[in-house]
Formats: structure tokens, C-alpha cells, sequence
């Protein structure tokens, strides 16, 4: 269980890495998310069919909170990880501050 929520939260890093990039470049229509789509999904991820990046990240921070909690025990009573615990700020953004 450590294992997938290790990955897991590698793919969020990498959708925060992404997301800045297409807001540091002003991009607004992103051409296609397959490639992190599919990926999350072969983590066990459950990904709306036409969700946005907001919807894909969303959907991996609530499966890292259910991975979590398997990976402590009981889930109950343990808050699930966020970007701001990953990535250290609030808008989940890499070295966008706190």
C-alpha cells in the first residue's frame, strides 16, 4: 500500500508540475490529458471521462487520502493529503510560495 501511495502522490507532483507549466505559458485549452488519465487510472484512480486538469488532480488528492489511510491502519480520523502537504503551498503549484 506505501508503494501506490507513493505513486500516487508522484502523480500528483507531476500534475502540479504540469499545471504550472500551462499557467506560466497562459494555455486554456489543453489539447488532451490522456497520458495522466491513463496513468491515474492504472493506479486505480476513478477520472471523470471529459474532467478537466482541476477534476484530474481533485480525483488523485482523494485517492492519496483513501491510499493513506489504508497505509496507516484504520482511516478514520486521518485527514487525506492535499498538494499543500506534497508540495509545500497552498495553490499546489511548485515553488509558488506558501
Amino acid at each position: 500500500m506505501a508503494a501506490e501511495l507513493n505513486e500516487l502522490q508522484t502523480l500528483l507532483v507531476e500534475i502540479g508540475a504540469f499545471a504550472a507549466v500551462v499557467e506560466d505559458h497562459e494555455i486554456f485549452k489543453i489539447s488532451s490529458l490522456d497520458p495522466l488519465i491513463a496513468r491515474a487510472r492504472s493506479l486505480g484512480v476513478v477520472v471523470p471521462a471529459l474532467g478537466t486538469l482541476d477534476d484530474l488532480r481533485n480525483a488523485v488528492e482523494k485517492a492519496c487520502g483513501h491510499a493513506q489511510g489504508g497505509a496507516t491502519g484504520s482511516g478514520a480520523g486521518s485527514a487525506p493529503i492535499t498538494a499543500r502537504d506534497i508540495l509545500g503551498n497552498e495553490s499546489g503549484i511548485p515553488g509558488d510560495g506558501p
